[in-house]
């Protein structure tokens, strides 16, 4: 009998090392999933700002895009305007 529960204390302290095991290496693999998180979150992070930056630009550039086609636009009536006037004056030659 006091073999037997020697033998069932051994079997126990056996898995409770396997169960200490287990753990270990669950806490291990958790450590690298939790670093792994911080380093996509902090890419994240960078992509979210590098995206606002390149939101900003874009505006910027709108805004630029408007006043050029604007500056064409009076462009194109001065030059319209030109032409009016060459005109006139090859008439009065």
């Amino acid at each position: 009998m006091e073999n037997e529960i020697l033998r069932i204390l051994k079997d126990m302290q056996k898995d409770l090392s396997r169960l200490k095991e287990d753990i270990s290496s669950i806490k291990a693999t958790q450590e690298e999933h939790t670093q792994l998180l911080r380093i996509l979150e902090h890419k994240t992070d960078v992509v979210k700002a590098e995206q606002d930056k390149t939101n900003v630009n874009l505006a910027h550039i709108e805004g630029e895009i408007g006043g050029i086609r604007s500056d064409i636009s009076k462009v194109e009536i001065i030059t319209a305007k030109n032409w009016s006037d060459i005109a006139t004056l090859k008439l009065t030659k």
